[in-house]
């Protein structure tokens, strides 16, 4: 995809509207930075869970969702549903990095914001290099500080222009130390089909809690590659 088509009307993103008029919908009774950490850890949980079961992520799926009412819990499939759909139908970008600036949450998450991703994909463009490809089959992407993973998501945007397949032809291994990050990253790499290992570690002490693998990651049969050095 050349250009990143998105739906505008009266100078506002409509697909980040969605998303954001359906964490409104949970009202005054969960606080909105609450409920935002809620549905990436429900989200990557069920995703991983589908490909890579653990039991003690299924504990922490159960303990969360009892939080919640049901006509409350059947809001977060619906914004899971949502962001997909905004992939598949309007172009590829950061889109959960941009609806936690949308929503105003930067400032909570001790001063985190995420990379522009107009930014992301020049980065990208100047450092994409294919000769890796033509050597062994694929272009390994690692990245220490993931955050939402623009970077990843720019660098493959960037392989799809040049008439490269991510799918087939990048290996990505991620890691952050804030585990909204992980959440984040591996939503969306798992919902771009991008074959991933995002793990949760310290990348200065290499202290090493999790990873999360996508599906596409699991299908291109990378899941006994050593992806962190204990």
């Amino acid at each position: 995809m050349d250009i990143i088509y998105k739906k505008v009307i009266g100078g506002y993103d409509m697909s980040k509207k969605n998303v954001i008029d359906l964490f409104k919908k949970f009202g005054l009774k969960h606080d909105t930075f609450t409920v935002w950490n809620d549905f990436l850890q429900l989200a990557a949980i069920s995703i991983s869970n589908a490909t890579d079961y653990k039991e003690e992520r299924e504990q922490q799926y159960l303990k969360t969702i009892k939080k919640y009412k049901k006509e409350e819990v059947d809001l977060f499939p619906k914004i899971l549903a949502e962001i997909a759909i905004t992939f598949e139908e309007e172009g590829v970008t950061d889109l959960l990095g941009e609806i936690f600036m949308e929503m105003g949450l930067g400032n909570k998450w001790t001063g985190q914001f995420f990379t522009p991703f107009n930014l992301a994909l020049l980065t990208a463009e100047l450092t994409f290099d294919p000769k890796d490809i033509e050597e062994k089959g694929y272009i390994e992407f690692n990245e220490p500080c993931a955050g939402g993973g623009a970077m990843i998501i720019a660098f493959a945007e960037v392989m799809r222009k040049h008439g490269y397949n991510p799918q087939e032809d990048l290996k990505v291994i991620c890691n952050d130390l804030d585990i909204k990050s992980v959440y984040m990253t591996y939503i969306q790499l798992s919902l771009l089909g991008i074959p991933a290992a995002v793990l949760h570690m310290n990348t200065l002490t290499l202290e090493h809690w999790d990873t999360f693998k996508t599906p596409f990651w699991k299908l291109k049969g990378w899941d006994n590659e050593k992806v962190y050095n204990a």
